[in-house]
């Protein structure tokens, strides 16, 4: 095995020892909205829909088709195991870092400064944020198509082939075009890949690309971002539901993005207090200490970097992709949050790259201090290490995830709103009350606590009270499909039908993948004899979400009643494949066989029910029944005999045996 092939092995290994305790963790935060509550991912039918939405459908204005593209693949794979969602992470955080391990050493061209270059990046701890929260996946995602870009963008210069040097180059703009698909902080990358011409590509080899590109070598990323922007200005803007607009205007924001550096600055060295939910108190003046703090450790970096720049030209393009991808998370443009660990992922890139590559000069020119070197390296690679299986743990469950954030956040509503979901997921709704009040007495116009209150109102059976809160929900947000459901729901337990139906039309216009909005109107309209409107509603979600074969029941009992029994047939064939252990299913197919006539078949799937639920009065009447049409009247007999055991009094039962008595 050469060097490099041994290096990128204990990358691998490393990488999976430090993140193994992350794939018994459970699904956390947005995970609920984005895996287990999301319908839009259970169904390639639909996999269109990514490209045409925001990536919480209307909560958002983040554009993210890629990352939803890749649930779909794990759902087709592991359903809703949360194992191997995070496998799937950890497997991207793998390829993302061996990525970086190459372009390290086409940089280099020594595989032991790559390896270590990359040793940094691949166990720091901030990267739980990306890895081990599954919905962090995007920026796992747009950091590796970026660096693959890069990868060909490099390797198109140095061809000798023509048809492969286009290739290579259409390779590096796919790769482009899909970290924008990706994660927005991809919109720069263009000035990244402009530095590197500038640092790594001599003007000789562009000249001889131009006679096969034909155009400049940057045009075609420019032309793809521009194109990418328009669409996302006009067409795919989803501000219109939600618009962020910052109450800062942009000195305090930009000031607070400098105290803000000084802090990633001090995750990249000393990852102790890592946490979700790190909003910092905007500054508004320059003369604030840890504004100033901030200004004088920036200056000392750029200083730093200049000094670099005379001895190493690697060192200092780690530098400018550092400071270039950082630009988008500078808050220029208002930002839901003023700063994030997770953001680091992709920065981190250029910050690993101008550490390996200055300490590799360093450890060349100054022999004395190879000592203490290696001391940091080790030093750092196993404080690393522990800090990133220790933050594991405290992405194991919601539990662990909100309490260990709440420690560091406590006047963070998002925060709030999730320990008091928490609480109302296990039963303790009085803790859930005090929670939800608590997020709104920060912001009493804060929809989704006005929702959760709702919710818990609703839970202690408190429905008028529930009602109010959903309304004012709905008021300050009203294509809030969530909440529209759960109004659909307490007209249905008033048996205010018409209201209900109302309400779940709202929901499903405003969420097309609502399905339980969906199952609720077909179950309604069913109930009221509408079968044409249910059988619309159930034969919808199949398409949504296949899998569930409580729709497929529904939808055969519909068709049954519309006496298109042979297609009823398939629909409940579909429901027992998905669940062979329901009864329910097994009594629909039987009793459907019987309107068909096929009593054999009948009696074979009554049996079936009755085994599963021996106390069901209905099977054995309808067992006796298809015995009867068969002409087996002993058997008969015998079923409904069994059936009067259970229930003595049923006339139904009586009736059939008084016809076959002598």
């Amino acid at each position: 095995m050469n060097g490099t092939r041994k290096y990128a092995l204990l990358v691998i290994l490393l990488i999976l020892a430090t993140y193994a305790n992350s794939f018994q963790n459970e699904f956390v935060w947005d995970d609920g909205f984005l895996i287990l509550e999301n319908s839009s991912i259970m169904s390639w039918k639909y996999a269109w829909i990514h490209f045409a939405v925001d990536l919480y459908h209307s909560f958002s204005n983040y554009y993210r088709p890629i990352q939803m593209i890749t649930y779909m693949i794990d759902f087709s794979l592991w359903r809703l195991n949360p194992f191997g969602y995070h496998l799937t992470n950890t497997l991207l955080h793998i390829i993302v870092s061996l990525s970086l391990f190459m372009l390290l050493k086409l940089l280099t061209e020594d595989a032991r400064i790559a390896f270590v270059g990359t040793l940094f990046y691949a166990v720091h701890p901030a990267h739980t944020a990306a890895v081990t929260y599954i919905a962090g996946r995007a920026d796992l995602l747009a950091t590796l198509f970026l660096l693959l870009s890069l990868l060909l963008f490099h390797t198109h210069f140095k061809t000798q082939g023509k048809y492969a040097a286009v290739f290579l180059y259409a390779g590096s703009l796919i790769s482009f075009l899909l970290a924008l698909l990706s994660k927005e902080i991809a919109v720069v990358f263009p000035a990244v890949i402009l530095c590197y011409r500038l640092f790594f590509i001599s003007d000789s080899e562009v000249e001889k690309s131009k006679k096969s590109i034909k155009f400049h070598y940057i045009s075609w990323f420019v032309i793809i971002l521009c194109v990418y922007l328009l669409l996302r200005i006009h067409a795919l803007n989803f501000q219109e539901q939600e618009i962020p607009i910052s109450k800062y205007s942009l000195y305090p924001r930009l000031l607070t993005s400098l105290k803000a550096l000084g802090i990633y600055v001090g995750i990249v060295f000393l990852p102790l207090d890592l946490y979700m939910e790190r909003n910092i108190p905007y500054a508004l003046s320059f003369f604030e200490r840890d504004v100033l703090i901030s200004g004088l450790l920036s200056l000392f970096i750029l200083w730093l970097a200049v000094r670099i720049k005379r001895i190493s030209k690697p060192a200092f393009f780690g530098f400018l992709f550092f400071i270039i991808s950082l630009l988008p998370i500078m808050n220029i443009y208002p930002l839901s949050s003023n700063m994030a660990e997770h953001w680091l992922y992709t920065p981190m890139v250029g910050i690993s790259i101008f550490l390996s590559c200055s300490g590799a000069k360093l450890w060349d020119a100054k022999k004395g201090s190879r000592p203490f070197l290696l001391f940091f390296i080790l030093y750092y690679l196993i404080f690393f290490s522990y800090r990133t299986v220790d933050r594991n743990f405290d992405w194991h469950d919601e539990y662990t995830i909100y309490t260990h954030t709440f420690n560091y956040s406590p006047k963070s509503i998002k925060i709030i709103n999730n320990l008091g979901n928490l609480y109302h997921a296990r039963g303790d709704l009085h803790m859930a009350i005090m929670f939800h009040k608590k997020a709104l007495e920060i912001n009493p116009k804060e929809y989704r606590s006005l929702f959760n209150l709702g919710r818990d109102y609703e839970e202690m059976g408190e429905l008028d009270k529930a009602l109010i809160e959903y309304n004012e929900s709905v008021r300050f947000k009203p294509d809030y499909a969530k909440a529209h459901f759960h109004i659909g729901n307490i007209y249905v337990k008033k048996g205010e039908y018409d209201n209900a139906i109302t309400a779940y039309q709202l929901a499903v216009q405003h969420d097309d993948f609502h399905v339980g909005a969906r199952n609720n109107l077909g179950n309604i309209y069913y109930n009221k004899g509408l079968y044409e409107e249910a059988k619309n509603e159930y034969e919808r979600l199949i398409k949504i979400n296949p899998y569930v074969p409580d729709t497929h029941y529904n939808l055969g009992n519909v068709l049954r009643n519309l006496s298109f029994y042979e297609i009823a047939v398939g629909e409940f064939k579909e429901a027992v494949k998905l669940a062979p252990e329901e009864a329910l299913y097994h009594f629909g197919l039987g009793t459907t066989y019987g309107k068909l006539g096929m009593h054999n078949e009948a009696i074979e799937e009554l049996k079936e029910a009755y085994r599963l639920k021996p106390s069901n009065v209905e099977v054995l009447i309808n067992l006796g029944a298809s015995y009867f049409y068969k002409g087996d009247l002993s058997s008969a007999e015998k079923e409904w005999r069994k059936a009067l055991i259970i229930d003595p009094q049923n006339r139904i039962v009586a009736k059939y045996l008084e016809n076959i008595s002598p």
